[in-house]
């Protein structure tokens, strides 16, 4: 008998605890229902807020757009268009929808553009600060131009493209169509001599021709040597593994022996090793 009253103690007590648990469990149940609850009307009551302090708010409407470039970008009517090729409108865009990154990148996407920062000034201005490439020659036929890298541009949405910018003509390139924003690679080794040329200060390029085919780089170049007049030599240099900037102070000296010594001679051809060939 005291066996029996002993097990159905420990039954009672089993009971007792599994019933002491579910409770625990409902009353747990209901504690985080009640904190989602709560939870999901702080949200929507943050969307609320934002809807009314933030995104519907009329002082938070784009009012100005105001665009710093010393190119281009920067003059008159050309600050309107951007404005429009951004899809920007002024007086009913609210600030907090604009995509600034967004922004960044289409106008880093527009060819002349070199960098771009898109600024928020509170409450109701968009500040654009643009740096543009700086076109350094023509491309043979047409409106196209290059900046120190070879991107290509439309001349006529460059400031600073001058009639006196040297032009510069492919032979036996890649036969690639040019394209605003595409790199033309096979003006490379004629830009990297003008970079040189402008270091060196003793000479201008009028025009370069670019003989893959024989491996020549071919111009007109303008010499100012020693204050004088500028004058005209064609010129002949290597096109691959050149050094540049040494070709070009041994051009200066074979310029002033010329203008000294053999004045109606205006070819110069360093193509050859160890040579100067004159004509």
């Amino acid at each position: 008998m005291a066996v029996r009253k002993s097990q159905t103690k420990t039954s009672s007590s089993t009971k007792s605890a599994q019933v002491q648990e579910r409770r625990k469990f409902k009353r747990g149940s209901i504690l985080l229902a009640a904190l989602i609850a709560l939870l999901i009307m702080l949200l929507l009551g943050l969307w609320w807020l934002k809807g009314r302090m933030l995104d519907k708010n009329p002082r938070l409407t784009l009012q100005v757009v105001k665009i710093d470039s010393t190119g281009y970008w920067g003059q008159g009517g050309n600050k309107e268009n951007l404005v429009s090729e951004l899809d920007l409108k002024v007086g009913s865009d609210n600030m907090m929808a604009l995509d600034m990154n967004g922004l960044r990148k289409k106008i880093l996407a527009i060819p002349n553009v070199a960098d771009a920062q898109v600024i928020w000034m509170l409450p109701d201005t968009l500040h654009i600060k643009i740096d543009e490439r700086v076109p350094k020659a023509f491309l043979a036929g047409g409106e196209l131009v290059v900046d120190s890298n070879a991107l290509v541009m439309n001349s006529r949405e460059c400031l600073g493209v001058h009639e006196k910018l040297p032009v510069i003509t492919v032979l036996g390139g890649s036969g690639n169509e040019y394209q605003p924003g595409s790199t033309a690679t096979d003006t490379l080794e004629a830009l990297a001599l003008l970079n040189a040329m402008q270091e060196n200060g003793s000479f201008e390029a009028v025009n370069i021709s670019v003989l893959r085919n024989k491996n020549i780089l071919s111009g007109t170049f303008r010499y100012h040597g020693n204050g004088a007049e500028a004058e005209e030599f064609v010129v002949k240099l290597p096109l691959l593994d050149c050094n540049y900037p040494a070709m070009l102070e041994k051009l200066r000296l074979t310029a002033d022996y010329l203008l000294k010594e053999e004045p109606s001679k205006r070819v110069i051809d360093l193509t050859v090793d160890q040579q100067i060939v004159i004509k």
